[in-house]
């Protein structure tokens, strides 16, 4: 008897759309990285992994953990060929259900349809007085909650596994000094003649502002309020600060760790206890130290240098573009050739601007010179008027008597002179 087949798995569509591509970023970044293995690059190839097919940035700490695992399981060797990759990203992806970033959006959308329906048949069931209306009305809530709570259920996130760790590792202190030093220089306005005590306390230090801009880009910190995510508000991250800080007005390096086991104390507390199924509130410090590390995400580099992002200058333009300093590099500019267009485009039209404006500048000097010129002529031949004798004047004839002109001797004497 022969073993029956078993059903081949199915590949998605969006892999097979785009397997060329992927194909391609595989075999480059398997010769820039002949000495080391998939294993070691695994973290660079899921991210290119994840911009080629367009899903959703989220949980790329467990997604990358599945993938080192797939990568364990299906081959030994170092690269293997593309036929051995493209089967482990295939089984990565179907086992994770990936969402893609248009599919989040249309989840979005329609869970945002689905509320303003529901408040609309809210009202309606409170303003019909007919009995038949408001019992439709009824029915039709009734069915639009239950399609909520099912989409909501069919996107379901799974919930944060942690590790159980005591101790942070190596990488997690390197990523707290690392977002000290970025928040610690978002804040330097030292006016034109600083000294270097200035100086010093600025680089050295964070103040209120640049810890409060760090609470929100990690996530940690949000007035509104979500289902299925616990938030701290801003007055109980002020108040972290002033009790972590010099005088309440600064924080060093020392500060802002001892801030960060504060916020964990307060994070992990009886509310959070209502989005995991275990008790976290009665935890060691050092364990919750380690879970607040986790949802941080301060074991991934790139997710850090992508978290922090600058605090916009209070008086300059707000545009969309930023350009971000990145973490212990130089600093990027994205899209510099848009940038250098931007800029070439800018110059050559302010070029063409004073180039008009000194066109009209040398006609109205032209101008002037030519009336100038004018009443300079004008005032020539004036004057050698007044000095010929042969032509009469209006003062000539105004000073001699109009009855002395009948005898013929004295106007001889007036032409005379």
């Amino acid at each position: 008897m022969k073993s029956a087949k078993q059903p081949k798995q199915q590949i998605n569509t969006n892999l097979l759309e785009n397997k060329k591509t992927i194909k391609k970023a595989y075999q480059e970044l398997s010769s820039q990285n002949d000495e080391s293995s998939l294993l070691q690059c695994s973290s660079d190839m899921m991210d290119k992994l994840m911009e080629i097919l367009k899903y959703a940035q989220d949980e790329t700490g467990k997604l990358l953990l599945s993938f080192q695992k797939e990568i364990e399981l299906k081959t030994s060797e170092n690269w293997p060929s593309f036929k051995v990759f493209f089967p482990i990203v295939t089984s990565w992806v179907s086992n994770n259900k990936i969402l893609t970033i248009r599919e989040v959006k249309a989840q979005e959308n329609v869970l945002q349809h689905l509320e303003k329906s529901i408040k609309q048949y809210q009202v309606l069931c409170k303003v019909t007085k007919d009995p038949e209306e408001a019992n439709l009305s009824k029915q039709v809530l009734e069915l639009l909650l239950e399609s909520k709570k099912r989409i909501k259920a069919a996107y379901k996130k799974e919930e944060i596994k942690f590790s159980g760790r005591t101790h942070t590792t190596a990488q997690e202190q390197k990523s707290i000094q690392e977002i000290f030093s970025f928040y610690s220089k978002q804040h330097i306005m030292v006016g034109k003649n600083p000294t270097f005590d200035m100086l010093g306390e600025t680089v050295e230090n964070m103040d209120s502002g640049s810890f409060l801009h760090f609470c929100k880009n990690f996530d940690i910190c949000s007035n509104k309020k979500v289902d299925n995510k616990r938030y701290l508000t801003k007055e109980e991250v002020i108040k972290i600060f002033k009790h972590s800080a010099t005088l309440q007005k600064s924080m060093n390096l020392q500060g802002f760790t001892n801030s960060l086991d504060e916020i964990a104390e307060l994070y992990f507390n009886e509310e959070y206890e209502k989005l995991v199924p275990f008790k976290c509130s009665s935890l060691d410090l050092d364990k919750k130290r380690v879970m607040l590390f986790e949802i941080l995400k301060l074991d991934n580099p790139k997710y850090v240098n992508k978290a922090c992002l600058p605090i916009r200058t209070p008086f300059g333009p707000s545009h969309d573009k930023v350009i971000k300093p990145t973490i212990g590099k130089k600093l990027v500019v994205p899209n510099e050739d848009e940038v250098k267009e931007q800029i070439f485009k800018y110059k050559t039209e302010k070029k063409s601007k004073n180039q008009a404006i000194q066109e009209e500048k040398g006609k109205e000097v032209n101008e002037k010179a030519k009336m100038a010129d004018m009443k300079l002529k004008e005032k020539k031949e004036q004057e050698e008027l007044k000095k010929r004798k042969d032509i009469f004047r209006m003062e000539d004839l105004t000073k001699a008597k109009y009855n002395d002109f009948d005898e013929e001797n004295r106007l001889e004497d007036l032409i005379n002179g």
